[in-house]
Order: C-alpha cells, then sequence, then structure tokens
C-alpha cells in the first residue's frame, strides 16, 4: 500500500520547518531590490535579465559567483533553513547595503526541481526534496548535547546549520511571507 501524502519526505521536511524550526526558510537581500522582489519575486540573475528586470543591488560577489559556476549551482536561489546566512560583501564594488531577511514559505520545498543542498562547497551533497528529510541531521536538532565539542558534534552543529534549499529560477512572490525580524 503507498504511504499517505504526509508520510512523503518532501511533506516530512515541510512539517518539521513549521514544528521545529521556527516556520519558515530565510534569504538574505537588499532593501534596494525590494520593489522587484514584492513585484517579481527573487530571481536569478539571468532570469532577471531574460524577464527584462534588472535589479538594484544584485546578490553575490566574483567569489561567490566563481564557486557558483564552479559547482553547478548557477540556476538556483539559495535559501537557508536558519537566520545564520551572511551577505556577501563585493570589495569591487563601493556601495552601501542594507540588508534585509526575507521569510520564504517551507512549501517552497514542494516544487518541482527544488533541491537541498547538506554543507557547503565542492564535498556537498545534493538531494531532491523527496530524500533530503532522510539525509539531514535531525539527531543533532533534537540532541543537544551532541553539538559540544565531543566525537565531532560542533562539526556536525556547523553541517546542519550549512544547510540550504536551492530554487530553480525564482522565488515566486507568493511564497515570499514578508521581511524577517
Amino acid at each position: 500500500m503507498a504511504k499517505a501524502r504526509e508520510e512523503w519526505g518532501d511533506a516530512q521536511l515541510v512539517a518539521a520547518i513549521h514544528e521545529h524550526l521556527g516556520g519558515a526558510l530565510y534569504h538574505f537581500s537588499d532593501r534596494a531590490n525590494e520593489a522587484s522582489i514584492d513585484k517579481h519575486g527573487l530571481l536569478l540573475k539571468a532570469e532577471a535579465a531574460a524577464r527584462g528586470i534588472r535589479p538594484e543591488m544584485p546578490g553575490g560577489n566574483s567569489l561567490t559567483n566563481f564557486f557558483d559556476a564552479r559547482d553547478g549551482l548557477v540556476d538556483y536561489v539559495f535559501i537557508s533553513f536558519f537566520k545564520t546566512v551572511l551577505m556577501p560583501k563585493d570589495r569591487g564594488v563601493d556601495r552601501l547595503r542594507r540588508p534585509m531577511m526575507l521569510a520564504i514559505s517551507p512549501e517552497i520545498l514542494l516544487l518541482k526541481g527544488v533541491e537541498v543542498r547538506i554543507g557547503r562547497g565542492a564535498g556537498a551533497r545534493r538531494f531532491k526534496t523527496m530524500r533530503a528529510f532522510h539525509e539531514m541531521d535531525w539527531d543533532v536538532w533534537f540532541r543537544p548535547e551532541l553539538r559540544e565539542d565531543t566525537m565531532g558534534g560542533k562539526a556536525r552543529w556547523s553541517r546542519f546549520l550549512d544547510y540550504e534549499v536551492l530554487v530553480p529560477k525564482c522565488v515566486p512572490r507568493h511564497y515570499i511571507l514578508g521581511i524577517a525580524e
């Protein structure tokens, strides 16, 4: 017999975010982009260009763009499970940043093509959302004693904080809950 829909991995992940991780996912942007995001959602640079949209303060910098290209991630909008993400500085551009943290509905995980990246850098693993829930290290979340500096506890916790959601091309506006405080 087939599993009920709420037992599928992606539905379990959405439920876990609602129940245990504050009910939202997060994305850093600049307040200069607020009107565009409110109208069009969060767009990749290439997607914005294809639609004739020019963001006021595009995200990333030359280093993050290099790593995204190297790791095959240029077609994704990055969303974090936690508010601990940093907005990279662009040393090549002199501009005043006005960061804002956007709250994103966890239901974005149910969209076709969305993946979860466990870890960062070249060694990170990517999973379809159906599988990601089962690959995530939930023990380190539910058992705080595992975060201590014993048997790699701090490293496990750090990896858990680095999990991110990869959304192809665009986060549609209706998934953006608002500016997170």
